[in-house]
C-alpha cells in the first residue's frame, strides 16, 4: 500500500502517482491555532460574517448551517449561541 503525504506548507505530493488515484484536488485554506478557544473565536467570526453577508444579499430568506455534533465543536458552538 502507498502512503501519500503532505508538506507542512500545504498541498498534496502527486508526483509519482497513478493516474487512476488521484482525480482532482482542491486547495484549502488551513489557520493552526495554538489555542482551541482561539480557533473557535476566528471560525465563530467566519459564521457570523456568512450569516450577515447573505442576510444582506438575500433579505427575508433562511440562512441553513450544516453543523457536526460531538464534543469538538462545543466551544464554537458555544461562541455562536453569544
Amino acid at each position: 500500500m502507498k502512503h501519500f503525504a503532505l508538506p507542512k506548507d500545504g498541498g498534496l505530493i502527486t508526483s509519482g502517482l497513478p493516474d487512476d488515484v488521484l482525480h482532482s484536488h482542491e486547495e484549502i485554506r488551513t489557520e493552526i491555532f495554538s489555542e482551541p478557544s482561539a480557533a473557535s473565536e476566528a471560525v465563530s467570526e467566519i459564521v457570523i460574517k456568512a450569516i450577515k453577508d447573505f442576510e444582506t444579499a438575500h433579505p427575508g430568506k433562511l440562512f441553513r448551517l450544516g453543523l457536526t455534533t460531538g464534543a469538538t465543536p462545543v466551544s464554537l458552538y458555544n461562541k455562536l449561541s453569544r
